[in-house]
């Protein structure tokens, strides 16, 4: 499990290097999904339980408020 999960660390740094580029909206849109896949990926490490109680209601806030600041520069 340890092993899968460095393996899945790297994932954002990859998605946002290969991604986000060719204008602002797309690379707003693509940051969008990269942060919303990364919420389901915390969700999937919390519910195994290697995260604290509290964790998931801060990356839910969190990843609220950044999808809302990135959906400005897309609509």
């Amino acid at each position: 499990v340890a092993a899968a999960g460095y393996a899945l660390s790297v994932l954002p740094a990859l998605w946002a290097f290969f991604f986000v580029g060719g204008g602002p909206i797309s690379a707003a849109t693509y940051l969008v999904a990269g942060y919303v896949g990364l919420l389901g990926l915390d969700f999937l490490f919390w519910r195994q339980g290697l995260a604290p109680e509290w964790w998931m209601h801060l990356r839910v806030l969190l990843t609220a408020v950044v999808v809302l600041c990135l959906l400005v520069v897309i609509l």
